[in-house]
């Protein structure tokens, strides 16, 4: 499968294929999965690390500061401290390379 036969799958499109899935109406799963993702984001915020065991791992690092420099003017540019979040895959989704 090359790039373009790939679709984009919208927060929309997801919810209401999780609805036909479950039986579940799309509005109770919209508010169940928003709800998902706003405890992620929390957990993640805390520095905490989520493990759903053979899918994936999602969590934080902390990438030092560096210096840069702006490429136009040839400034150094000191670039701070920050936090960013990896994913790891898990068995499930190793055959997918």
């Amino acid at each position: 499968m090359n790039k373009a036969d790939k679709a984009t799958i919208t927060k929309k499109a997801f919810v209401e294929k999780l609805s036909e899935r479950t039986g579940v109406d799309a509005k109770t799963v919209n508010s169940v999965f928003m709800s998902t993702l706003d405890l992620i984001t929390e957990e993640l915020k805390d520095g905490n690390k989520l493990e759903f065991r053979g899918t994936f791992i999602l969590g934080t690092k902390v990438q030092p500061s560096r210096q840069a420099q702006n490429p136009k003017t040839l400034e150094k540019v000191e670039i701070p401290e920050r936090r960013v979040v990896y994913f790891k895959k898990g068995d499930r989704l190793k055959h997918l390379d």
